[in-house]
């Protein structure tokens, strides 16, 4: 594998892990806490595409086997009908995004840029991106097995892949959160025991965001 296709396949992979997140999670930011006592994650499935874009605070801490202290990363998570896009600032700047079938990744400090269809990347994957996306519970449950708890104050979603390509890297998905907070921690094993932390807080969301992501997909696009 070349460096272009050994960085697509770690972004579409990166991109794929969080998509899942994306999935069961993005309406349970906007739900009140009559609606989520009520959630099954049917229910959740299917309202899940977002209608506007959502803006959501990141705080990553990976636990890697080769280092001795934890790397940490913040930034901005944007949710779209057709997409998303992870800004990352801090240690320095990095954008990435998927919109439809697209493929986008950036490195300004590195100057490394690339675009191009997901499949080209992925395989496999893209076609499980697309329907994790559009809410398809069945897709869902094809590529995971599921275990959902609702409880009073809290509840807990366990994703544990079922297809090989997928679970030779990744161990397990665990996504939680409160009433209060619906969405606030995702927690990412993979097979070589390191460990991805994420602690999520929504700052905004609505149409006022727009111009925002536009400007972020522009400069993606561009040709440098």
């Amino acid at each position: 594998m070349d460096v272009k296709s050994g960085l697509m396949y770690k972004t579409t992979n990166q991109f794929f892990v969080w998509s899942c997140y994306f999935l069961v999670s993005g309406v349970l930011i906007v739900m009140d806490s009559a609606a989520y006592a009520q959630a099954t994650l049917e229910s959740v499935l299917a309202r899940m595409k977002p209608q506007t874009v959502i803006k959501i605070h990141y705080r990553e801490t990976r636990f890697l086997e080769l280092l001795d202290q934890p790397w940490k990363g913040s930034g901005y998570f944007y949710v779209f009908p057709d997409g998303m896009i992870k800004e990352q600032w801090y240690p320095q700047r990095q954008v990435m995004a998927v919109k439809a079938n697209k493929l986008y990744y950036f490195d300004p400090f590195a100057d490394v840029r690339y675009q191009g269809e997901m499949e080209d990347a992925s395989g496999g994957q893209a076609i499980a991106f697309k329907g994790l996306m559009a809410g398809d519970v069945k897709l869902l449950q094809k590529y995971f097995q599921i275990e959902f708890q609702n409880q009073k104050k809290t509840w807990i979603l366990t994703l544990i892949p079922k297809q090989s390509e997928l679970a030779e890297q990744l161990s397990r998905i665990i996504i939680s959160g409160t009433v209060n907070q619906p969405v606030n921690k995702i927690e990412v094993f993979l097979t070589d025991g390191d460990q991805h932390v994420m602690e999520l807080k929504t700052e905004d969301q609505g149409n006022q965001l727009n111009t925002k992501v536009e400007q972020l997909l522009a400069e993606l696009q561009s040709k440098g």
